[in-house]
C-alpha cells in the first residue's frame, strides 16, 4: 500500500507493492487463492485496503504496527525490488506481538 518513493526505501522480503491509489486497477495482480498481508507507513492505508479486498473475496490482513516496528522486531527490510525476489514467507499479527 506504499507509494513508491517509500517502497525504494526498503520493503519486506518477496512484498508486492500496490500504492492505495492503484488498489482497484490492480486486483487481477492478485492471487484470491493465497492470503494477503496488507502494511504501510504509518497503518492509515493498510486497514481500508485490508477491508476492501476482504469484501472484494480476498483472504486479508494487516500487519500489526508500522513498517517501522517490523525493523524493531528484527526483521529485515531488502532496499531493492530485485533483492526482496525469491523471499516468500507467512506471518500473522501474533508474530510482532
Amino acid at each position: 500500500m506504499r507509494e513508491p518513493y517509500e517502497y525504494r526505501s526498503g520493503t519486506i522480503a518477496g512484498a508486492l507493492n500496490i500504492p492505495f491509489g492503484e488498489l482497484v486497477g490492480r486486483l487481477a495482480e492478485l492471487n484470491v487463492e493465497l492470503p494477503i498481508v496488507t502494511v504501510c507507513n504509518h497503518g492509515n492505508r493498510s486497514g481500508p485496503a485490508m477491508k476492501f479486498l476482504t469484501r472484494e473475496g480476498f483472504h486479508a490482513d494487516v500487519l500489526s504496527g508500522r513498517l517501522t516496528d517490523w525493523q524493531k522486531a528484527g526483521f529485515t527490510l531488502h532496499r531493492t525490488a530485485a533483492e526482496s525476489q525469491g523471499h516468500w514467507f507467512r506471518f500473522t499479527k501474533r508474530d510482532l506481538s
